[in-house]
């Protein structure tokens, strides 16, 4: 999978937030909070063919975190991200 192209990280002061641009235009009112966590994996996989496991490793070796755990939390984050159309899978 990979990250919609389309969308883009804003970061304002402390917080984060995922914009849907259209013809040039950031459209604001398609605006989703990311936490300092979701941000820093948005960047790390942005423009990379990436799977679930992959992003686990990634938080696996930055944070004190099992590998479980952050399997079972990067599918949440994926279903989230699937949800408002932020990342597309492989076909």
């Amino acid at each position: 999978m990979r990250t919609n192209d389309k969308v883009i990280l804003r970061q304002i002061g402390s917080h984060y937030m995922i914009v849907m641009t259209s013809e040039g235009n950031d459209n604001m009112t398609e605006v989703l909070s990311l936490n300092a966590s979701a941000a820093w994996l948005w960047t790390k996989a942005s423009g990379l063919d990436f799977s679930p496991e992959m992003l686990a490793g990634w938080i696996c070796d930055e944070y004190d975190i099992d590998m479980a755990t952050a399997i079972s939390d990067v599918n949440d984050l994926l279903d989230v991200w699937r949800r408002h159309g932020l990342i597309k899978e492989e076909m």
